[in-house]
């Protein structure tokens, strides 16, 4: 199986984010509807190895239906594409992305999910690190944020780790409750 992803070739967008583990990359339209239809069509799609438990929590038809009309809003907004996360060795393990460009406020709010099966090694601490060192580059963002269910210490731990602090709960009418974490420009920690 190739390990090199085969999407975007030929196009302009940011380069590939490397970490000592991981690879990140922008996903394409052709990826995005086949991360849903299958591990072997997204496979095809990526030219890369897609774990075999995919996809990851929160990854279905309804939230890649979402991300393809948030692209259709302003296309070249590359902050509304998400990331596939990929191992070096390019088995692609989770994805990792935003709900939009920052709001007039300069927030910008970050999505992520990894496969059962790679949990509790650190990729999406790896990973989430990662694209907020991207995302704070970007003039426009003075802060990132994001949302767990309510104590997950799983999710809230990835976010701690990356310098993010609790702000508050809230009641989501469609997750219950959930917990907002907040990572402002110029925070320090021995993560990011």
């Amino acid at each position: 199986m190739p390990t090199q992803f085969r999407m975007n070739e030929g196009k302009t967008g940011p380069e590939p984010i490397s970490t000592p583990r991981l690879v990140l990359r922008h996903a394409d339209d052709l990826s995005l509807q086949a991360s849903v239809k299958g591990v072997e069509a997204f496979s095809q799609i990526t030219g890369c190895q897609v774990s075999p438990d995919w996809p990851p929590n929160h990854w279905d038809a309804q939230a890649v239906t979402w991300l393809m009309g948030q692209l259709t809003l302003s296309p070249g907004e590359v902050m509304r594409r998400p990331w596939w996360i990929a191992l070096k060795d390019g088995t692609v393990i989770g994805t990792l992305g935003t709900k939009g460009p920052p709001d007039a406020d300069g927030v910008v709010e970050i999505g992520y999910s990894i496969v059962t099966s790679q949990w509790r090694h650190g990729y999406a601490t790896e990973a989430v690190g990662a694209v907020v060192r991207w995302l704070l580059n970007d003039p426009r963002v003075s802060q990132v944020c994001a949302h767990t269910l309510h104590q997950d210490p799983a999710s809230s731990g990835v976010l701690s780790k990356n310098g993010f602090t609790f702000a508050v709960s809230l009641d989501d009418p469609h997750d219950g409750r959930i917990d907002r974490f907040e990572y402002r420009k110029g925070a320090s920690s021995s993560e990011m």
